[in-house]
């Protein structure tokens, strides 16, 4: 791995000096060099292998965000690991306008279960809260065969479009397949949508080649979500660096290609906790899941992703929604994800989960509720 600094930087210079304890802090080795270049003179830290530490376990934004580096690039084959047990290392994501990550405020992700046509009234209705982050279910992974599933690209048409109409900053859907990837692009591009889109990967969802294709791309921020069968993250923190791994090509003995494999995967990555499957001692309780609220603070002690927390799969009703997202709160996620329909009054029904959605008169209330956890944080900083 080779750490170029900006321009201007000398060898003496203490950012360099940064660079190259952070690489010993992570068990690697590391020397700055002076380059020649026909114009300017600048210096490189080059990161090696040592003690059966591997650089190429390590994403590079953990040198980028270190002061004075301009860039990072790799000269051995990308092996990504989401390891991180130091919090100055945990990754900060650009979504929209804003960042995610470790230390900011939470963010909220609001909006529809599923998208329907009156999505377009919807999104204007989000907007006007203040909330600028929102969500739309477009295909629908079931549990049942029979059940709806969801829309498709016109879904995505619909949410895109409502969306370039009101100026939303960022996009959540969910993707089940690896063309879903480019219908998105696709659909984006022919309505003029210019936000942010973040594509999720579902509780439901086991398609390795669609985490892989997902890696290979890095126009679209990726969020996973846990299996509702998991009993730890570990499952999660495998499925993700699937996304990290990037290209990688074998050659007919079965042996990597370093040339090939080189590049990084993807590593705007966002973690999302949702509840697991409740125990048959425990099938009298008011949850849809199980909270597993404690699995935010085991991976941010273990990962350096951000976490989101999804309180309205765990609740499955709209009373018990506000408890989860509290208890959830209390591990601080870096987002919450809930979702929001139309007023109880309102004929427009919502066509899957529609007990687990809280109305759109208590968005506000929600929005508040958010605000005051990060006051609380920022004062206790």
């Amino acid at each position: 791995m080779i750490v170029h600094m900006v321009t201007g930087i000398g060898l003496g210079d203490a950012r360099v000096n940064c660079v190259v304890e952070k690489a010993k802090a992570l068990g690697l080795n590391a020397t700055a060099r002076v380059v020649h270049g026909t114009h300017f003179v600048t210096v490189e830290v080059y990161v090696f292998d040592s003690n059966g530490k591997s650089a190429g376990e390590f994403s590079t934004h953990i040198f980028e965000n270190l002061p004075g580096v301009e860039s990072v690039a790799r000269v051995t084959p990308s092996a990504v690991r989401m390891a991180c047990t130091n919090p100055d290392d945990a990754r900060r994501v650009t979504i929209g306008k804003h960042q995610i990550g470790r230390g900011l405020p939470c963010r909220l992700i609001t909006g529809p279960c599923t998208v329907t046509r009156d999505v377009g009234r919807l999104i204007p209705m989000i907007v006007d809260t203040g909330a600028m982050w929102i969500r739309g279910g477009c295909w629908k992974p079931r549990t049942r065969a029979n059940s709806f599933r969801g829309f498709g690209v016109l879904a995505v048409e619909w949410l895109l479009t409502a969306a370039r109409e009101n100026n939303v900053e960022a996009i959540f859907i969910e993707v089940m397949d690896t063309q879903h990837i480019a219908q998105v692009r696709a659909v984006q591009e022919s309505v003029g949508f210019e936000g942010a889109i973040v594509l999720w990967v579902g509780a439901w969802t086991s398609n390795q080649a669609l985490l892989e294709a997902l890696g290979k791309q890095d126009r679209y921020t990726v969020m996973l979500k846990h299996h509702p069968w998991d009993i730890g993250i570990d499952g999660m923190i495998t499925r993700a660096e699937f996304v990290l791994a990037g290209e990688m090509e074998w050659d007919e003995r079965g042996e990597l290609i370093p040339e090939a494999s080189t590049p990084q995967g993807n590593s705007n990555v966002l973690l999302c906790v949702r509840g697991v499957n409740k125990p048959e001692s425990s099938r009298h309780t008011l949850y849809r899941f199980m909270p597993n609220a404690e699995w935010i603070s085991a991976l941010h002690q273990r990962c350096w992703a951000p976490v989101v927390w999804d309180p309205s799969h765990i609740a499955g009703h709209t009373d018990l929604v506000w408890g989860v997202l509290a208890e959830g709160l209390r591990y601080r996620p870096e987002a919450v994800m809930v979702e929001c329909w139309f007023d109880p009054n309102d004929p427009r029904k919502p066509l899957c989960d529609a007990e687990q959605a809280i109305p759109m008169n208590q968005v506000p209330t929600l929005l508040k509720l958010i605000e005051g956890h990060n006051q609380n944080l920022t004062e206790q900083a």
